[in-house]
């Protein structure tokens, strides 16, 4: 793919397909997986894991079974050059085994924090800051320390 570099509000059009990209692969990941976006040759990882491109899109498989009506809402996106940061919250029901914990029917809310890095249109490289924890406390109160 090739791209023409134009200046647009401060931003060139590469950046801006980029951020139009990487928006639109977490908007459209909470109701379908988008795998054909994630490049061969991916490369990610999150707290205590890493990923290449099948155990990717298999973890957003699982996040979005888990979490039917789950949406992720982008609050910011700053882009340089290949590089896309998006911050935001995932916010969902509970309505599938979540880490080995039955549907509860609660709602959970967590803010993420996504590092992606894209290349001819795919996403190469992928890092997630999420709560975990905080997700498994609202799930299950009882994985909260107790405070005296």
């Amino acid at each position: 793919m090739q791209f023409n570099v134009i200046e647009q509000n401060g931003r060139n059009s590469v950046e801006k397909f980029n951020a139009e990209l990487i928006e639109g692969f977490y908007e459209e990941a909470t109701t379908k997986v988008r795998g054909d976006l994630v490049a061969k040759d991916f490369a990610g990882r999150a707290p205590g894991v890493t990923f290449d491109q099948d155990s990717f899109v298999k973890s957003l498989e699982q996040f979005t079974g888990a979490f039917g009506d789950g949406r992720y809402v982008n609050e910011q996106t700053i882009v340089e050059r290949d590089k896309v940061v998006t911050i935001g919250t995932f916010q969902g029901t509970h309505t599938g085994t979540f880490q080995g914990i039955p549907p509860t029917g609660k709602k959970v809310n967590v803010m993420v924090v996504h590092v992606d890095r894209v290349r001819d249109g795919k996403i190469v490289e992928h890092l997630r800051i999420s709560d975990t924890g905080s997700i498994l406390r609202q799930l299950s109160p009882s994985l909260m320390p107790k405070i005296e």
